[in-house]
């Protein structure tokens, strides 16, 4: 932060072009209105400070509380198209890139949160060892494995999207928690299992299926899978129609799984 650029004396980089619309037409008429973008000399001032925050807002919100803002460079007023704006929006990401690649995500397994009631839309599908009597909005897929998951014995969690359970994301491509569709424990482990359509596979396996170190040598694992309908290879091409692809991390990389129905794959998920 200390080699970002100083603004406060530039008269130069901090002048940026601005417009404004015009629309002329007759009251009443709206079919003839006519819009025109005119030019103006300047465009509004902001911040240097409002500008680098925002723009790292949008790359990595955990970055912000960690950069220091009381510097006298973040009082600087700069002009909203002006080249000091494009420059900060390219110093942002440049420290967005550090965060990332700087930060570890760690399980704290003293972390805890209470889960609440969740919503249900009718009547739903009733359950025996989830920790709510009932959920509902599957689609077929996720009834399917639902009803599996809840065979087998263990405790479970249908996860609302809004996530009681949440792993954060620090790849910048877009969401930045992973809220899986179920959660199950066991003595040892806490599995995040998340059930996806063909088109989601490849991205996800890459963003998602990474390994989560412990805070403390205490307490359960925490394993990620991801599930698919159909047997994809590891380039995520459809190799059979039928059955079904448990993703997995092992040795570093994500490998596809076959299953050749919903039990095994409920059974290849819970397996460490």
């Amino acid at each position: 932060m200390d080699l970002m650029n100083d603004f406060n004396n530039d008269s130069t980089n901090t002048i940026g072009l601005g417009s404004t619309i015009k629309a002329i037409g007759t009251i009443g008429d709206n079919a003839g209105l006519v819009e025109n973008e005119v030019e103006t000399g300047h465009s509004n001032k902001v911040s240097v400070r409002w500008v680098f925050k925002r723009e790292l807002a949008k790359l990595a919100k955990g970055a912000i509380t960690l950069c220091d803002y009381s510097n006298v460079k973040f009082d600087a007023l700069i002009e909203y198209s002006s080249n000091a704006k494009s420059y900060l929006q390219d110093y942002a990401k440049k420290i967005a890139d550090v965060y990332r690649k700087k930060s570890v995500i760690v399980q704290n397994s003293l972390d805890t949160v209470e889960v609440g009631d969740v919503f249900i839309n009718g009547e739903g599908v009733e359950f025996v060892n989830s920790i709510h009597p009932r959920y509902s909005d599957f689609n077929n897929f996720e009834k399917d494995f639902a009803n599996e998951l809840d065979k087998v014995g263990l405790e479970w969690l249908r996860n609302p999207s809004s996530g009681y359970f949440q792993i954060p994301l620090l790849d910048g491509k877009g969401t930045n928690n992973f809220n899986p569709d179920f959660v199950v424990w066991d003595e040892d482990a806490i599995y995040a299992l998340d059930t996806k359509g063909s088109h989601l596979i490849i991205q996800d396996s890459e963003r998602k299926l990474f390994f989560i170190e412990k805070a403390y040598e205490e307490g359960p694992d925490l394993l990620v899978r991801l599930i698919s309908e159909k047997k994809y290879n590891e380039q995520g091409e459809v190799i059979d129609t039928k059955g079904y692809t448990v993703w997995k991390l092992k040795q570093g990389t994500v490998q596809p799984l076959h299953c050749d129905n919903i039990e095994e794959a409920v059974k290849m998920c819970l397996k460490k």
